[in-house]
């Protein structure tokens, strides 16, 4: 990141961040401009929410993030196998639907960051998952199949005509909330109108956000003696891509020129479907 683009995304977590201590990587949606219509329009305060997964949420903060954004709405973008490792915290009245996205592309996992696996893989594994997934073009392709597999797209659709009809706030999230949680944003946010500087600064804001779990995942890895090579490795998993996501908004602007064309040719939504979503996040 430049330090232009480090200041941009400093600002949207400044802007957005919402106090939860347990839940990493958490923040609004709000106040980036749209490009839709005459009249100069921003996406809600309140609305949507993306975050890691809530499995270390408390009650307490259960309780404040219901009530603070309205949230009616949970959608789990993880795995099975993720999901049963971690849990996310139920919340009385708040809807919970599950979305893979990991199983419709193909590509490194990133799941393998944990402990348990750290534990079971064989060293030579460890090292090899580690060192391809450090290789940009690697977490690029990841990246870009979520733009353009088949059935990865058909999930986003189903996400986007799921949310237009809910009547308060939705939060999505995956492990991290970066990657599966960064596209699923700019997909959203490029359907609301917004300009690709102000969805890559969303993306880029979550560089911000990880800096201690970086912290905490080195540390952890560092208990098993890995090389530093492989230290470094990792840390690049833990960072943002931009580039990936940059590459996945041309792909879709170049066959799609038009937002709203791309909103129903790709992910099956309506006219009203539409309308019902840019007016359900837009200020008037």
């Amino acid at each position: 990141m430049t330090d232009v683009e480090f200041d941009a995304a400093l600002e949207v977590i400044r802007r957005n961040r919402i106090s939860v201590k347990s839940v990493q990587n958490i923040r609004t949606l709000g106040g980036f401009i749209s490009n839709y219509g005459k009249c100069r329009r921003t996406v809600k305060t309140k609305g949507l929410v993306r975050s890691a997964d809530l499995s270390r949420l408390t009650e307490e903060e259960a309780l404040y993030l219901k009530e603070e954004s309205g949230l009616t709405l949970i959608i789990d973008l993880r795995t099975p196998a993720e999901i049963a490792k971690a849990p996310d915290r139920k919340i009385p009245g708040v809807d919970y639907v599950k979305a893979p996205l990991i199983q419709a592309y193909s590509g490194i996992r990133a799941d393998y960051l944990t402990e348990r696996y750290i534990k079971s893989a064989s060293e030579r594994g460890k090292a090899w998952l580690l060192s391809e997934y450090a290789r940009i073009p690697v977490v690029r392709s990841m990246y870009q199949s979520m733009f353009t597999d088949k059935e990865a797209l058909n999930t986003f659709g189903q996400i986007f005509r799921l949310i237009q009809s809910e009547e308060g706030t939705v939060l999505f999230h995956c492990t991290s909330g970066k990657d599966r949680t960064g596209v699923l944003s700019a997909m959203l946010l490029y359907v609301l109108g917004c300009d690709e500087k102000d969805i890559i600064n969303d993306y880029n804001a979550s560089a911000i956000s990880f800096n201690a779990m970086s912290e905490n995942h080195m540390e952890l890895l560092k208990r098993y003696e890995y090389e530093e090579d492989v230290l470094i490795g990792l840390q690049s998993t833990l960072s943002v891509v931009p580039e990936a996501i940059r590459e996945g908004l041309d792909r879709i602007t170049s066959r799609y020129p038009a937002r709203e064309m791309f909103a129903m040719e790709v992910l099956g939504m309506n006219e009203e479907e539409i309308d019902n979503f840019q007016n359900k996040f837009l200020t008037k």
